[in-house]
């Protein structure tokens, strides 16, 4: 009976243990795999993300410039390290390249094998420790509206990474600082609007609630991109202000009204008469437009097309598709609210417009 009982139970043991044996193959095998991706990862990371040791780079842009002029864009190199460090290689990415041209024919602008979505040229700079230099790269700007991209710096296969972004314009159409009462800006009150000139600039103030209010001109000029500064003098949680295009006054009054609101919204609405039409459709939220408080707001109008950006930075682009765009009219200054009270004030300084 003992020789009998003992079978299984060496069989039993067998069995578990070849069980303990393959729960800690597996086991290595998962660490091993494990070690080797974070190795690699470790090593993409060395190579192709993380910064050339020793470098800082600053990048110095005009935030506003001409069409057909040059642009020049300022790389600041600065070797902080205790040893030299190399410049291989600047790129530039491709959609930056969609508004300007390189132009300087002294370096070889093509793109590289291993990074297709850039245009780069060769570098064989050496800069020694505690030093830095300037690299001036020159564009020439043809085609109007922001512009945003980014410019690369390697070392070997180390990169440091620069967004850019800016606003390329027409002949200036119009300026003013609303240091004095201008005769394209009316002032008035009533019960539901006051339109003035205060303190050096142009207040538009409501004193109701559910009300929208502007003030607009004709420029002689359908396309065009406007500026003005901006600030909340008066709160009411959400009242919205912005710049108007293609304001018609016939049968029924129709105009675009790009526009920001006091919680980070924006939208570019298509007025004819009583009814608003979203060209983005509804408003969209931008949680670094409530951050940022804009103090400029900027948009451009060109046929069909329209676009909205604050501080320089680029919003939203929206096509009106629809079977009667409107392709002429003033421009001006809006500001609205829906149900955040009255009193609801901004006011509006240095105000220009742009052929576009």
């Amino acid at each position: 009976m003992n020789d009998t009982n003992s079978k299984p139970m060496e069989q039993q043991n067998v069995k578990t243990h070849k069980k303990k044996g393959c729960g800690s193959t597996v086991l290595i095998i998962i660490v091993v795999a494990c070690v080797l991706v974070s190795v690699g990862g470790y090593l993409i990371y060395d190579q192709f993300v993380k910064a050339p040791e020793g470098l800082e780079v600053s990048v110095n842009i005009p935030s506003l410039s001409n069409d057909n002029e040059t642009l020049t864009i300022t790389l600041s190199i600065e070797n902080i390290a205790e040893k030299p460090v190399s410049v291989t290689q600047i790129q530039l990415g491709k959609t930056l390249l969609k508004f300007l041209h390189y132009n300087s024919s002294s370096i070889n602008l093509e793109s590289p094998e291993d990074y297709p979505d850039y245009m780069a040229y060769g570098s064989d700079l050496m800069i020694e420790p505690g030093s830095s230099t300037d690299i001036e790269l020159e564009f020439r700007a043809d085609k109007k509206g922001f512009f945003a991209g980014d410019i690369a710096v390697l070392s070997g296969n180390r990169r440091i990474t620069k967004e850019i972004n800016g606003l390329i314009v027409g002949d200036l159409l119009y300026e003013t600082e609303f240091s004095e009462p201008d005769s394209k800006w009316t002032t008035f009150s009533n019960e539901d609007t006051s339109h003035s000139f205060e303190e050096g600039e142009y207040w538009i103030k409501l004193l109701s609630e559910m009300v929208t209010t502007w003030d607009t001109f004709d420029i002689d000029d359908s396309d065009v991109i406007m500026s003005v500064d901006t600030r909340v003098e008066v709160p009411s949680g959400d009242g919205f202000y912005g710049l108007v295009c293609r304001e018609q006054i016939a049968k029924t009054q129709r105009m675009v009204l790009l526009v920001v609101s006091e919680d980070g919204y924006f939208n570019i609405l298509k007025e004819e008469g009583e009814e608003s039409l979203s060209l983005i459709d509804g408003w969209q939220y931008s949680e670094e437009l409530f951050k940022s408080e804009p103090e400029n707001i900027v948009a451009g109008c060109a046929g069909n097309r329209f676009w909205l950006g604050y501080d320089m930075n680029f919003l939203i682009q929206a096509t009106d598709e629809t079977e009667n765009p409107i392709t002429t009219g003033n421009i001006g200054l809006v500001i609205g609210n829906y149900e955040g009270g009255s009193d609801f004030t901004v006011s509006f300084d240095d105000f220009k417009v742009y052929e576009h």
